[in-house]
């Protein structure tokens, strides 16, 4: 049960600096910043599960809905949809190249 508030706590403190000071990460005039909360529920999703990271997806989703004003669970559906893909790719590769799949996923979301 502690591990739960933890990452929910993670998932708190990321969308609250994805809000506020995600800016300062900007790479171009054009703002291309990097999602940090979907790279902490794919790291969530990666060591609790399915199930875990489509929750955590759902709820920090419905959080960045509220505060961004825009249609209430758009962003609940694309993290959850991230999350559980995630998971699922991840259960599909051997336990030994799941680093690997890590870093290549992040390294997507960075260049995209």
């Amino acid at each position: 049960m502690g591990e739960y508030v933890k990452y929910a706590i993670l998932l708190i403190v990321l969308a609250v600096v994805q809000k506020t000071l995600i800016w300062l990460l900007a790479v171009t005039s054009y703002d291309i910043t990097p999602d940090i909360v979907l790279i902490g529920l794919v790291y969530i999703s990666i060591q609790k599960g399915k199930i875990t990271g489509s929750v955590g997806g759902f709820v920090i989703g419905l959080i960045l809905d509220f505060f961004s004003f825009s249609f209430l669970g758009l962003m609940a559906l694309s993290k959850t949809t991230a999350a559980l893909w995630q998971a699922s790719l991840t259960m599909k590769i051997k336990s030994k190249d799941i680093q690997k799949a890590t870093y290549l996923l992040l390294l997507y979301l960075f260049v995209r």
